[in-house]
């Protein structure tokens, strides 16, 4: 059985939380979402594994994408790297527009643009720095 569209956009929203501030949770709280988000265990197999309930499990996660969330509304730094993305793919199609309009451009005088775009790109997608899941 497949998860509703909300759902997915729900995990998809929690990961990318996780990604700025799961560093913030208890390691306990990391633990857990870790085998629940990541390794898709249930919460019974996460129970087992710690020696609690599956209700312990339950309010555990609950409480952890609760503490995300809370850090997403004063910190904002999710929020940020979106329209950090936003902003990346509009300034891609537009010089992407430009050089299909203009193709007497010389290599020479595309080179400092599309090193400046492949940079960011980089920077924002984490391919240099591998700690980003986005």
């Amino acid at each position: 059985m497949g998860r509703e569209p909300n759902m997915i956009e729900k995990v998809a929203r929690v990961n990318a939380l996780y990604d700025f501030y799961g560093q913030l949770l208890t390691s306990r709280q990391q633990q857990m979402f870790e085998l629940h988000y990541f390794d898709d265990w249930s919460y019974g197999e996460i129970a087992a594994q710690h020696g609690v309930s599956r209700q312990a499990v339950h309010d555990n996660l609950t409480r952890a994408e609760e503490v995300l969330e809370r850090y997403e509304s004063q910190l904002g730094l999710l929020a940020h790297h979106q329209r950090q993305q936003e902003w990346l793919k509009c300034l891609q199609a537009a010089w992407y527009r430009v050089t299909q309009n203009h193709p007497d451009l010389s290599d020479e005088e595309m080179e400092p643009i599309n090193r400046i775009l492949e940079e960011w790109k980089q920077f924002l997608f984490g391919e240099e720095r591998g700690d980003l899941r986005v």
